[in-house]
């Protein structure tokens, strides 16, 4: 663990740079920081029912920096109980505005933990979210998918008649240990958005 509890390779927003979203008062940074504090120590003991229903209170705290610690705790617990909260909190935060860093915070938490029997919810999202962005967002969960389970929705994803799902299919199949990726994508090469030409061709030819 590095960064009062923040796991290697995690997406960690540091204590530091919680102003940056929303703290403010130095009463109540004082007061954010024990609790920030205290936290990360749930992070590094077993998780009790109290400790349980602390992180979940946590998760929907004003500060989004609470959230995102609180976030990263359930990452760190790991379990079906956390996906399924990471889950929720990930849905809640697709509603705001500007959510992005908690989104974030959400898909990669959520990224280390999701299991076979997540594909088709992360692919449901993945393919019916709007715009290339928020499926840009939601990648990391589809390259956490085991390439098996998530073959024949990507593969079928491929002549969707919106653009933006054949591209995100087509980034998916390219990033994942697919023996037959390369055939996958070839026949888009000729696809008639240029978007998703460029990315065959350049895919295909990492394949």
């Amino acid at each position: 663990m590095t960064d009062r509890g923040c796991a290697a390779n995690s997406y960690c927003i540091p204590l530091q740079l919680a102003p940056a979203l929303g703290f403010h008062t130095d009463l109540e940074m004082d007061d954010l920081s024990a609790l920030a504090t205290h936290l990360w120590a749930l992070a590094e003991q077993p998780p009790t029912t109290e400790a349980k229903a602390e992180v979940l209170n946590a998760l929907q705290h004003k500060r989004e920096g609470i959230q995102a610690i609180a976030a990263q705790v359930l990452g760190a617990w790991g379990g079906r109980e956390s996906v399924a909260a990471l889950r929720g909190w990930l849905t809640e935060c697709q509603r705001r505005e500007s959510g992005w860093a908690a989104r974030g915070v959400a898909v990669s938490q959520l990224a280390r933990l999701v299991e076979s029997q997540d594909a088709n919810w992360i692919l449901d999202l993945y393919l019916t979210v709007p715009g290339w962005i928020a499926k840009h967002e939601l990648f990391p969960l589809v390259r956490a998918l085991a390439p098996e389970v998530a073959r024949s929705r990507l593969v079928a994803a491929l002549r969707d008649p919106d653009w933006v799902n054949r591209h995100a299919a087509v980034k998916a199949i390219g990033n994942m240990a697919l023996g037959d990726r390369r055939r996958l994508l070839l026949p888009l090469i000729d696809d008639p958005d240029r978007n998703v030409q460029k990315s065959a061709r350049f895919l295909s030819q990492e394949a």
